[in-house]
């Protein structure tokens, strides 16, 4: 600091005089002027948070899971990365019905037979990449054709699997009524967050429907809805395993912007404390600074002049328990200068973090750099302009 104050007491009788045009010692002199030659500090602020909410539209343009993840993803009102599919459990034709009927003039029960759906089919996959559920919830509707309500009996329980396979009866189910020319959601089940696994499958007997007589004259729309049916739709929030590890090689930060060139700097160390919400530790290596393309279509090219030394993780955190991580990032012009940063290369390793499996991913998590410094060696030139 001695040495900056030192500087500008030396500056100030030139400024002062160059303001009367017979003390002007400037024209015809080279106005450049190169400060801390030898190394200078300096604070750069904070940037950020950087949420996941900004990356889910890109999760389709990624190869592998990344592909997988952008079409079955929802975000939910209070930001929960969500997985959703839905399914029939039971479907069946009016008319099918009745020809199956004994006598379809008498108001009879029609016993459906044992019926079942599996649920966890995407979530199976998932688990292969390490992700595993959490909150998860089984919603079940039913649909019905007639203009008269139409009650209903059966046995259902649902099954899911962990350690152990574990099964749990679902008694809304034992009975209900399904209204007129119309649907009904039925029941909602969640899976408690004490229970270690997956739900896998619903399993319904004794699936009674207690019909009128001559049903088939009592049809709503015989152009519109024709089916008795039963749905499901299963949706759970997804968390970081153990076992998660998901490389991703040449992700571009896109257009940056730093206009380093005009500074004609030689040699600049960032030191960056990092916050982090997000249940999964970033691993950030091999930088490279790209050239700027000189066509639209060129393919994007590394600049190898420019060294950029990093290799630094971000530890895993939560909304709850935010992580700091202390990173320091070098960045080296071998011949030259540093010139422009209009956009980096990089490698990135996402990998799952103990003690997070139960932290369910939201667009609320995200990175913020909380404060951040510069130190800068052999010079910063100050241009004439």
């Amino acid at each position: 600091m001695k040495r900056v104050q030192l500087c500008l007491i030396l500056l100030l009788p030139l400024v002062l005089g160059c303001s009367r045009q017979e003390y002007d010692i400037w024209e015809g002199m080279n106005t450049e002027m190169t400060l801390f030659e030898e190394e200078v500090s300096a604070p750069l602020g904070s940037i950020g948070p950087i949420t996941l909410g900004s990356f889910v539209d890109k999760l389709g343009r990624m190869e592998g899971i990344g592909q997988v993840l952008g079409e079955l993803l929802k975000v939910a009102d209070d930001g929960l990365l969500k997985l959703e599919t839905r399914g029939a459990i039971f479907k069946k034709n009016v008319y099918e019905v009745s020809a199956q009927l004994n006598d379809p003039g008498l108001a009879q029960a029609w016993d459906a037979g044992p019926q079942s759906a599996q649920v966890d089919g995407m979530v199976t996959l998932l688990s292969y990449f390490g992700l595993v559920p959490v909150r998860q919830q089984l919603g079940i509707s039913a649909t019905n054709p007639l203009r008269v309500e139409v009650p209903v009996t059966s046995s259902a329980s649902y099954r899911y699997t962990g350690e152990e396979e574990h099964t749990a009866r679902i008694p809304e189910m034992d009975r209900f009524a399904i209204p007129r020319r119309g649907s009904v959601d039925i029941v909602s089940v969640s899976v408690p967050e004490s229970v270690s696994g997956t739900m896998s499958s619903l399993d319904l007997s004794h699936l009674t429907f207690d019909l009128p007589a001559n049903m088939l004259s009592r049809i709503a729309d015989d152009t519109g809805n024709l089916f008795f049916s039963l749905d499901y739709v299963f949706s759970c929030g997804l968390a970081v395993g153990k076992g998660f590890k998901l490389p991703l090689s040449n992700i571009s930060t896109g257009k940056i912007g730093l206009p380093m060139g005009q500074f004609k700097l030689k040699k600049c160390q960032l030191t960056l404390e990092v916050e982090s919400t997000i249940p999964i530790a970033v691993g950030v290596d091999n930088v490279r600074l790209l050239r700027p393309k000189e066509n639209e279509g060129d393919e994007a090219v590394a600049d190898d002049n420019i060294k950029i030394v990093s290799g630094f993780t971000i530890a895993a955190g939560s909304m709850e328990n935010p992580a700091t991580s202390s990173i320091t990032v070098s960045i080296e012009a071998l011949e030259g200068c540093i010139p422009d940063i209009g956009e980096l290369l990089l490698d990135i390793q996402l990998t799952g973090a103990p003690g997070f499996e139960k932290v369910a991913l939201t667009t609320r998590q995200g990175v913020q750099i909380k404060s951040s410094s510069a130190v800068v060696s052999g010079g910063i030139t100050i241009p004439e302009k």
